[in-house]
């Protein structure tokens, strides 16, 4: 807080600012290497467990006020930042590698990863300043939040010795949870009074920044001895949870009068980008440089399947407003943004020779996907054999701005403008396969199935309002909401070159986008207005707003066998 006053000029600048960085870096590993292990009468479990949190609380403020016989000046400024990591190779893992199980019980391979991070950050600013001919009030509040979350979970066989794996029951276990929680706020006011002029200039900014790029993965590799129940199942599942919620909110407001001239001007803008990357595969597969194929056979079912849920809450919000009154002239500005940007999945920009696409693609090649898969393996089961990759994406977007200016003078003229765009993609890969000439699968019955759902749901919204009078009276107001939304996910269940052979009942093939889970859908809401208002000798009044929103849903279904 900073006061000041002067007889002639009074000068006061304050400034407060506030920031933190938090990072958490783990790599937890569970594991039998090189080694045989005979098991009686007892459960074995090889399980890696991670949580990790933070929470980070950030605040910001600043006053400055002051006055002056002649002049008075002020300038406060607020600003809070805060940054947050939990990865950066960080990794948790379960698994066997080149090991031997001889047990006449249960084996459980299990991983399994928490992250949360929860960041509120806030600023204030404040400048009233009054002067008896000048007054300068200047405020600017600006919030920030950086938040990642990059962790490998994975639950695997590499390799299963001499005399491979057995026990009556197998499960391998992939399962991640991630969730990120960030609000920005800011709000900034200045205000003066002066016989002659008076100058008022605040703005806020406040921006969300948060990802979510995991890798979960539940795998059988190099198995070429075998590995087989006795009478139990054999399930190699991952599983991945990520959710964002996002708050970012900023407030200005700038209020003045004088005698002669008032110059108001009032800029808030809030923003959040949201995007969530992860992978989940369930695979049993050939590794790089194994010769051999993968041997799996259970005395029951046999089930390889990888889910994934992710979902996106993005709420910005952006307000203004000006005033202001003098004997001459009078001119307050306030003008408001807002805007969101959230991705489920991975784009590319480029073709495979660099050349720029006309739009953005689903990157089908290493980008976010989801699947399932048995390749390069002979697997034998007197059960069932599922094959599943599940995926479900979820868009929620709440994006408005907001401003408005009052003025009145020998000349008024007031100008309002208004701004809102919500920006929000899903493209996800979700495979389900048996695949490769040399696989052979022998079951009671067999399914592959791969399923997909989507959804986007946006509200955008934009108001200006302007209203001026005096002998000439001068109000444009200008409110324009964007949305564009795109889904495009590939959805593909095959059986490809494999062998499948099915003692008692069929072979299922499903690539599904189920309607009456509402399957992919996009519901958009846009509106935008403007209102301007001049009364006096001459009055101008000019108002304009646009509302636009584009929606497109894409992708390919295809199920084969």
């Amino acid at each position: 807080v900073s006061i000041g006053g002067g007889g002639a000029a009074g000068v006061s600048v304050s400034g407060g600012g506030a920031g933190a960085s938090n990072v958490i870096t783990v790599r937890t590993n569970a594991f039998v290497a090189n080694s045989a292990l005979i098991v009686r009468g007892g459960k074995s479990t090889v399980s890696a467990g991670s949580n990790a949190d933070i929470q980070a609380l950030i605040v910001a403020a600043a006053a400055a006020a002051g006055g002056g016989g002649a002049a008075g000046v002020g300038v406060s400024v607020g600003v809070g930042a805060a940054a947050n990591t939990i990865g950066a190779g960080n990794q948790i893992q379960a698994y066997l590698s080149n090991a031997s199980v001889d047990s006449d019980n249960t084996l459980d391979v299990t991983a399994v990863s928490n992250q949360t991070i929860r960041a509120d950050v806030g600023a204030v600013s404040a400048s009233i300043q009054g002067g008896g001919a000048a007054a300068v009030s200047v405020a600017g509040s600006g919030t920030g939040a950086s938040n990642t979350i990059a962790v490998a979970t994975r639950a695997y066989i590499d390799g299963d010795g001499a005399t491979g794996i057995t026990a009556t029951q197998i499960a391998l276990s992939a399962k991640d949870t991630s969730a990120i929680t960030a609000s920005v706020s800011s709000a900034g006011i200045a205000g003066g009074g002066a016989g002659a002029a008076s100058v008022g200039v605040t703005v806020s900014v406040s921006m969300a920044t948060n990802r979510i790029g995991n890798t979960v993965e539940a795998l059988i590799r190099n198995a070429d001895t075998g590995v087989t129940t006795t009478s139990g199942d054999l399930a190699v599942e991952a599983e991945s949870s990520g959710s964002i919620q996002a708050i970012a909110t900023a407030a200005s407001v700038s209020v003045g009068g004088a005698g002669g001239v008032s110059v108001q001007v009032a800029g808030g803008g809030a923003g959040a980008l949201n995007v969530i990357t992860t992978s989940t595969r369930a695979a049993i597969e050939r590794a790089n440089g194994q010769s051999s194929l993968n041997r799996v056979t259970s005395g029951a079912g046999l089930r390889v399947g990888a889910k994934s849920s992710q979902d996106i809450d993005a709420k910005v919000v952006a307000l203004s407003a000006a005033g202001g009154g003098a004997g001459l002239a009078s001119v307050p500005v306030a003008i408001g943004l807002s805007g969101a940007q959230n991705i489920i999945g991975s784009w590319k920009t480029t073709d495979a020779n660099g050349n720029r696409l006309d739009q953005p693609t689903l990157d089908t090649d290493g980008g976010a996907r989801v699947e399932a898969l048995i390749a390069d393996t002979v697997a034998t089961a007197q059960g069932s054999v599922a094959v599943t990759a599940t995926s479900s994406s979820t868009i929620d977007a709440t994006v408005a701005a907001a401003s408005a200016v009052v003025t009145g003078g020998t000349v008024a003229v007031g100008v309002a403008g208004s701004g809102s765009y919500s920006g929000n993609a899903i493209s996800f890969a979700t495979n389900a396969a048996i695949t490769g000439a040399s696989t052979s699968v022998t079951a009671g019955d067999v399914t592959v199935r791969a399923k997909d759902q989507a959804t986007i749901n946006v509200d955008v919204g934009a108001a200006a309002i302007a209203a001026a009078g005096g002998a000439v009276g001068v109000a444009p107001a200008i409110g324009v909401a964007v949305a564009l939304n795109v889904i495009n996910n590939a959805v593909t269940a095959i059986v490809d070159g494999a062998s499948v052979t099915t003692r008692t009942g069929g072979i299922r093939v499903e690539a599904t986008v189920p309607s009456d889970n509402g399957g992919s859908s996009i519901n958009a809401r846009v509106a935008a207005a403007a209102v301007a208002l001049s009364g006096g000798g001459v009055a101008v009044s000019v108002a304009g707003g646009g509302a636009i929103a584009t929606n497109m849903i894409g992708g390919s279904t295809p199920a084969r066998g």
